[in-house]
């Protein structure tokens, strides 16, 4: 047996397995071409040059600031990005166009939004219309799902941005694409309205109405305010039945009863009632890992009708978090937060552990998120992160970080059985299956060429996925860990989802590369009180625990203290799901941990950072879909 292949499943997982209704990864699965070449561009009004890198993010260098536009004072600095809005995201997933009068375009692998300004002042509504452009490679909509950037906007300078509350109405888009606003109006998705062949999305002059009067902001006020619009990809998850468990005698998979390894199956959003399988109750299974508060296997419990089942529709981030877009969340906040949502210490004037998801002093793990400098000055002044690998997906977030990130974009955490909806989709189980739906797959053990968003891997021969102990042969020497967010369906061969290790409806990576932080059904906390409330981009302040999330029912809420919000403590109700780059050389736990209905540790309640622990920590977020 090797580590580049998963000999060490029972014999029928072994086999190459195809199941029923296999559809192809979206996203860079589509025969998809881009021009890879780097290039410089000159840009007017805020920004003096832009250059883009071979993945296709566009990296800003600032000239002048104004108009209320963010402001820095750093440089362009060799291989590390500096941003003149250090909220400006990378790799398609998450990106910012800055603006107020000025056309700067935000340019990003597959996603760009550009030419924002602001118009139409209605001081009798105390709207204004934000307008921009936005465009994506290999956008879809066919009969089974379809994919979507889900768009904020973001007032204010660092460390005091502030979310847009959009209008209920007054939005518009061009011909053949619809805007789709939830209950909330904290965004809006941006999609196609009718069925289409997978090719570019192009929306110019995208109309989103701001309701500032709502949230609080003068008419005079509003005028001086800098704006940026953020998109991030996101698949749709269509409402539907599924299934849930695999028939796995051994990873805590869902089944029907103790000895009845039957799968659940998902029909409705009401509630669930657990018990031992007879009478319509489903039996719950206690997970390997297993953490104080989890119910034990045959349990009596119930779960709230407002749990996301995973039956009702969904939206889903197309990719894992990346580092990129951490380093932006970070750049955005206050001292005070930024001091909370990194491990290194810089309270003081110094960050000598630069690396500061890790707290070391060189790259560990392959997480590159570092300060800007090693000198910092003292709060309240604002540190400047910069990473080195900005698609790479984000490693060793603690429960809490995510959760503050989901807080700020306005989405929520997923629940394990969402996790399992998206990947295996509407189809009866495989035991054992990983998300890309066959039993089968190789582990990535070479790179080609430097990491800087054009590597792929270059070998074994059908490598699909990264998820065990492995220093590549080829890009950086720094160890194992985490890689390019969906690189392997990157590569020209990737012309299918097995070979492109993606999802049912075309979410990439969700077998592989970080362990995902997903909601677990099996704890009281969750169970009784979880809802799926999404966030409202406002983080906490109170001190010495700012820059939390504050959504009352997410798990880890200080529940003695709201004003806290989510903290390091706790984060009973969490867990993972998912095989990541898990730093150990057990062959076994690292595969053990790949199939979708694996639940070795979905209720682990690991609220830190996991370095210490070697497990790859990061994960992806949701939004439930509007009625």
């Amino acid at each position: 047996m090797t580590a580049s292949t998963w000999t060490g499943w029972n014999c029928a997982a072994e086999l190459f397995r195809y199941l029923s209704g296999k559809k192809r990864a979206r996203s860079a699965i589509m025969n998809r071409t881009e021009d890879l070449k780097n290039q410089t561009e000159m840009v007017s009004g805020i920004f003096s040059s832009a250059t883009r890198n071979a993945q296709g993010a566009t990296i800003y260098a600032p000239r002048t600031m104004g108009h209320g536009s963010w402001s820095t004072d750093k440089a362009l600095n060799g291989s590390r990005y500096r941003f003149a809005a250090r909220l400006l995201g990378a790799l398609g997933i998450f990106v910012f166009s800055l603006s107020l009068f000025f056309q700067t375009p935000a340019l990003a692998n597959g996603l760009s939004i550009s030419n924002v300004m602001i118009n139409g002042w209605d001081t009798t509504h105390h709207t204004a219309t934000v307008q921009f452009d936005i465009t994506w490679d290999n956008a879809w909509r066919d009969s089974t799902n379809y994919d979507a950037a889900w768009v904020v906007i973001k007032r204010g300078e660092l460390g005091t941005i502030s979310h847009c509350t959009l209008a209920h109405q007054g939005h518009k888009s061009p011909v053949g694409i619809e805007i789709v606003l939830p209950n909330d109006y904290m965004g809006a998705f941006i999609q196609f309205s009718g069925a289409t062949s997978s090719h570019t999305l192009t929306a110019n002059g995208v109309k989103l109405v701001w309701d500032y009067g709502k949230d609080g902001v003068l008419d005079g006020d509003a005028k001086t305010l800098g704006v940026s619009v953020i998109g991030i990809e996101m698949v749709y998850i269509p409402q539907g039945a599924f299934y849930a468990g695999d028939g796995n005698t051994e990873l805590g998979a869902f089944r029907m009863g103790s000895d009845d390894y039957a799968p659940w199956h998902i029909t409705s959003e009401e509630p669930m009632t657990f018990g031992d399988g007879s009478g319509g109750t489903y039996y719950y299974v206690l997970t390997n890992f297993s953490t104080a508060g989890e119910y034990a296997s045959g349990a009596s419990a119930s779960v709230n009708r407002s749990f996301p089942k995973g039956y009702q529709a969904f939206y889903l981030m197309k990719y894992e978090l990346t580092e990129q877009q951490y380093v932006d969340f970070l750049n955005g906040l206050p001292r005070a937060a930024q001091i909370n949502r990194v491990k290194t210490t810089i309270s003081g004037t110094s960050c000598t552990n630069k690396y500061v998801m890790t707290d070391t002093s060189t790259v560990y793990h392959r997480n590159t998120i570092q300060c800007d400098s090693t000198a910092i000055d003292a709060p309240p002044a604002l540190v400047t992160f910069v990473t080195d690998r900005p698609d790479r997906a984000a490693s060793n977030l603690a429960w809490a970080d995510l959760m503050a990130f989901a807080d700020f974009i306005a989405l929520r955490p997923m629940t394990e059985l969402e996790f399992e909806k998206a990947a295996r989709g509407p189809t009866y189980p495989v035991s054992n299956e990983p998300a890309w739906g066959e039993v089968s797959g190789a582990q990535c053990t070479t790179l080609s060429g430097t990491e800087d968003g054009t590597e792929t891997c270059s070998a074994p021969s059908g490598a699909n996925s990264n998820f065990t102990i492995t220093t590549f042969v080829g890009g950086d020497s720094d160890g194992p860990g985490p890689v390019r967010v969906g690189m392997f369906a990157t590569d020209s061969t990737a012309t299918d989802r097995v070979a492109a290790g993606a999802g049912y409806y075309g979410s990439m990576n969700l077998s592989d590369n970080v362990e995902e932080r997903v909601v677990c059904i099996g704890t009281p906390i969750t169970a009784n009180f979880f809802t799926g409330s999404h966030g409202d981009g406002v983080l906490t302040t109170a001190t010495g625990y700012e820059g939390n999330a504050t959504n009352h029912d997410w798990p880890g809420i200080d529940l003695g203290h709201f004003d806290r919000g989510i903290t390091m403590a706790d984060a009973l109700g969490s867990g993972f799901k998912g095989g990541g780059a898990i730093v150990t050389s057990d062959f076994f736990l690292n595969a053990a941990l790949l199939p979708v209905s694996s639940r070795i540790a979905a209720c682990t309640n690991m609220a830190q950072r996991t370095d210490s622990q070697n497990l790859e920590a990061g994960g992806r977020l949701a939004r439930t879909a509007p009625k």
